[in-house]
């Protein structure tokens, strides 16, 4: 069995990376769109109290969906580096014939780590996405 090239491991890890990031800007798409939705909808309601409260609830949601949005990309890009930094070494250890360094070992380790964060953060801005969506629609119906 061949250790794949650092340039084998980056072309068949690319093509996640970009769906990754594709449907987490998506998720960022809909935290933001609903978070200035909601501030304009603060205003439209000033006089109705009894929706105020359901606005802001839903505004807060959608905003921090933002904000975990904005870190999981950062998690995500900074993962990626990790991952060309990886390879990278990879590369100049199987050209050099030598053992792994612990740099490469370190990249390796702290990309898998920021991935892991980025998942996470991704799923808790969904969550957040869909609370306030939940909580708009609530407001909706029953107001």
């Amino acid at each position: 069995m061949t250790l794949k090239t650092g340039s084998e491991i980056l072309a068949q890890t690319e093509p996640f990376y970009d769906r990754f990031a594709e449907a987490l800007k998506i998720v960022g798409a809909g935290n933001g769109t609903g978070a200035i939705a909601l501030a304009a909808a603060l205003h439209s309601f000033a006089d109705k109290m009894h929706v105020l409260s359901w606005i802001k609830s839903s505004a807060t949601a959608f905003g921090f969906g933002v904000l975990f949005f904005a870190a999981a990309y950062f998690c995500l890009m900074y993962a990626y580096v990790h991952l060309e930094n990886y390879a990278t070494d990879l590369d100049r250890t199987v050209a050099a014939n030598a053992d792994m360094s612990p740099s490469a070992t370190n990249a390796k380790d702290a990309s898998i780590k920021t991935m892991r964060w980025a998942a996470w953060l991704t799923l808790t801005s969904t969550a957040c996405f869909v609370g306030g969506l939940g909580i708009a629609l609530v407001a909706l119906i029953r107001f």
